[in-house]
């Protein structure tokens, strides 16, 4: 992995704190700036109703951030997302 690489990981990992997302057990890989996030993930509890608003924000923060190109979700959610397995 490339050091470039390993710093999206770290800013990546500290963006996912930011939201109403329970994350612990998401993993984030990247590949010259491809963000690749995988495992499982659920809405914090009372925030189900938020969880599509979420994802989106949070794809939307990572997006402006720099050395990323794009982000992959690729989680597994009992909650139906639009972005369960898609880029944008």
């Amino acid at each position: 992995m490339q050091s470039a690489d390993k710093d999206t990981v770290r800013l990546v990992k500290k963006e996912l704190v930011r939201h109403a997302l329970d994350t612990n057990e998401t993993q984030v890989a990247v590949i010259r700036g491809l963000v690749h996030l995988y495992g499982k993930v659920r809405p914090l509890p009372g925030r189900e109703h938020d969880f599509d608003a979420e994802v989106n924000l949070l794809y939307k923060a990572l997006k402006t951030r720099p050395g990323v190109s794009d982000v992959v979700f690729e989680w597994q959610t009992p909650y139906q997302s639009d972005k369960k397995t898609t880029s944008h």
